[in-house]
């Protein structure tokens, strides 16, 4: 008898967090609210992806941590979607390098756990992507004619970098990093990649 009532409870949380978790899902599709009119069905052959407006990820290591947090929140957290749903989504979120990186890899129902591991061996490395915000920040133009345009992109650039640095790491911000990048500029390229 104790072993069919916690069973009974393991099962009624495990619904709960799913029920939860499916709330969640309709906020964040909220504009797509179509896909989910009929929940009863979505595990069905013929569910159709939802109509996400996720940015294309291509090989810029500044956009991995928008781009992993937009799919892993839309995508691969949802268990509506089987692990073939998510391969064919993921496949067609991502260009170039990352596109190549996954593009062998047959499709199956475990190729959607491989995929995602390569992407996060290849780019969710925290050091490459500091850089290449500070990269972003330092190698804005100079502009000889300044105007309303060119000080609103500085602007806008510089807010990006700082914002993108902040949801890093809050030492991301600090002067060592930027030092270190600036340094690393300075020094022969094996001695700049042993250190990366």
């Amino acid at each position: 008898m104790e072993e069919f009532v916690a069973k009974y409870y393991e099962t009624k949380a495990k619904l709960q967090f799913i029920l939860e978790n499916l709330s969640v899902r309709t906020n964040l599709y909220n504009d797509n609210s179509d896909v989910f009119e009929n929940v009863s069905n979505v595990k069905s052959s013929n569910f159709k992806l939802p109509k996400i407006n996720i940015e294309r990820f291509s090989v810029d290591y500044k956009d991995w941590p928008s781009f992993k947090y937009l799919y892993v929140s839309l995508d691969h957290d949802n268990m509506c979607l089987s692990n073939l749903q998510k391969f064919q989504y993921l496949r067609g979120l991502l260009l170039s390098e990352p596109a190549n990186i996954i593009k062998h890899i047959p499709i199956t129902e475990t190729a959607y756990n491989e995929a995602w591991k390569k992407l996060l061996a290849r780019y969710d490395k925290k050091k490459l992507i500091i850089f290449s915000l500070i990269k972003t920040f330092m190698e804005q133009p100079s502009f000889n004619d300044i105007n309303t345009s060119n000080l609103r992109n500085i602007a806008d650039t510089s807010d990006e970098v700082i914002r993108g640095l902040k949801s890093i790491d809050t030492k991301a911000e600090s002067r060592d990093v930027w030092l270190i990048y600036i340094l690393l500029q300075k020094v022969d390229s094996k001695t700049s990649q042993e250190w990366a």
